[in-house]
């Protein structure tokens, strides 16, 4: 019991890591947006499995709507997961047993359109401009009922801005939140490599350096990147 209480801890520790690493990448510039063609209904599938013992535990139903439409789409399949494992667990934590928690996805235009909708407490309107900002919290006092770092709405707001989508909230207190996601979307199947442009970031070329091809994933990079997965979920 107590290891599982360590290896819990240890795995908390390694996901807010990892978040201020990805804070910092996109700060600097050189986070990379790897596309692939991602089944919606597979990937909102695997997420409701990851938290369905917390919805449970909390006696929150939990949902998931996809039309045919976006069934499928290209875009980054691991950014994609962080952003929505973010806002549900955020929903499914401010909403109260009984509640309810859907995930929608949709087109709209040339965008997808995912909303987590949660019938949760709602966020009071001179909350909602500061909601997206770093290490922003509603709550400061050390008697604070939900705990948190400030850090998973700022991840979701820029993670969706590298990839070229918005993120918006409109809510009510006592009545609940609706999170909306949009992402371009992209026909066919299209694996690449997309830097963020940065005006202080300068790229290999551009400073006459060699490039080099990126390493082939050793066991142990493909064991670390299994351990970030079990961290983010």
């Amino acid at each position: 019991e107590w290891l599982a209480t360590m290896e819990a801890n240890g795995l908390c520790v390694v996901k807010r890591t990892n978040d201020l690493l990805d804070l910092v990448k996109l700060e600097s510039g050189h986070m990379d947006v790897r596309r692939d063609s991602v089944n919606l209904n597979d990937l909102l599938k695997g997420l409701r499995s990851s938290v369905q013992k917390m919805a449970d535990d909390k006696r929150v139903h939990l949902s998931a709507e996809v039309d045919p439409e976006v069934s499928s789409m290209v875009t980054d399949r691991d950014k994609l997961e962080k952003i929505l494992l973010n806002l549900v667990f955020n929903a499914i934590k401010f909403t109260p047993a009984k509640g309810q928690v859907t995930i929608r996805a949709k087109k709209v235009g040339d965008y997808a359109q995912i909303e987590v909708v949660d019938t949760g407490m709602g966020i009071a309107e001179a909350n909602i401009p500061y909601l997206f900002t770093r290490f922003w919290q509603a709550d400061t006092s050390a008697q604070r009922k939900y705990q948190g770092t400030g850090i998973g709405l700022a991840l979701v707001k820029e993670l969706v801005e590298v990839q070229g989508g918005s993120v918006a909230v409109t809510s009510k207190e006592g009545q609940g939140t609706t999170m909306t996601v949009r992402l371009p979307v992209t026909v066919g199947r299209e694996e690449n490599t997309v830097p963020v442009s940065s005006p202080m970031t300068v790229s290999p070329t551009e400073a006459g350096l060699p490039t080099e091809e990126p390493p082939a994933p050793s066991p142990q990079g493909e064991w670390l990147q299994g351990l970030y997965r079990r961290a983010e979920l």
